[in-house]
């Protein structure tokens, strides 16, 4: 089959699942909206044109990822990403998919939580995790943290003590303490170049943010930088 025709059948396809989805992503949560959807399955275009992998299988995967949303709190959380793949494959039937790529494309959904921490069992999986952790960082990271801290009705920060040096983190409590509980460390979990490379971009305006932040709430005569070594050094 020519390239040229795959493409058609793919742009088909995905224009189903799209007609399909719209109103399930329409649930309140900005953080895990359709915007959020089309954001992921841009960068897995991006990573996997360099990558060549096959997108047959990971565009549909990144569009339904989030197909059933568990918000943060809920008891059944980390049963997610598996009710997910159990939507997405009865979407993926009626989408005109061969039984094969409905079980490829549902393993990927599964793989890509983190809170799973599963370990990619394809190049298509290890990116499909790339880019929703990319999601998280950045700016768009930052309206995605404080919408979360505020459905769970955190607090910003801690006003006794902002930014961690003596307490223990409490990201549950405190919306900033999510930077350093995960969205920071996320570099380092990266699974494809480009990922960490775009990761490390994303972080670094996060790092001037925070560094923002503390010039707005004046706490203290210490430096954020300080407080980030600080940080890192602990971690290590």
């Amino acid at each position: 089959m020519a390239i040229a025709d795959k493409d058609k059948i793919l742009q088909t396809r995905i224009g189903k699942i799209l007609e399909i989805v719209g109103e399930k992503y329409d649930n309140g949560d900005p953080g895990h909206d359709i915007s959020h959807v089309l954001r992921v399955m841009r960068m897995c275009e991006f990573i996997g044109e360099q990558e060549s992998v096959n997108l047959s299988i990971l565009v549909p995967a990144a569009l339904l990822h989030d197909v059933v949303n568990i918000p943060k709190d809920h008891p059944d959380r980390l049963k997610a990403s598996k009710m997910a793949a159990e939507e997405a494959e009865k979407i993926l039937e009626v989408s005109g998919y061969d039984r094969l790529s409905v079980l490829q494309i549902c393993d990927i959904i599964v793989e890509h939580s983190y809170s799973l921490a599963k370990t990619p069992s394809s190049l298509e999986s290890a990116i499909l995790q790339d880019a929703d952790k990319l999601d998280a960082l950045g700016a768009i990271g930052v309206l995605r943290m404080v919408t979360c801290g505020c459905r769970l009705g955190a607090a910003y920060y801690d006003i006794s003590e902002p930014f961690v040096i003596a307490r223990e983190l409490n990201d549950r409590a405190f919306t900033i303490d999510h930077l350093f509980v995960k969205l920071l460390k996320l570099p380092e979990t990266m699974n494809t170049r480009l990922g960490r490379i775009e990761a490390q971009k994303r972080v670094k305006f996060m790092e001037s943010f925070l560094e923002q932040l503390k010039k707005e709430i004046v706490v203290s005569s210490t430096k954020l930088t300080d407080v980030l070594v600080e940080y890192k050094q602990n971690r290590r």
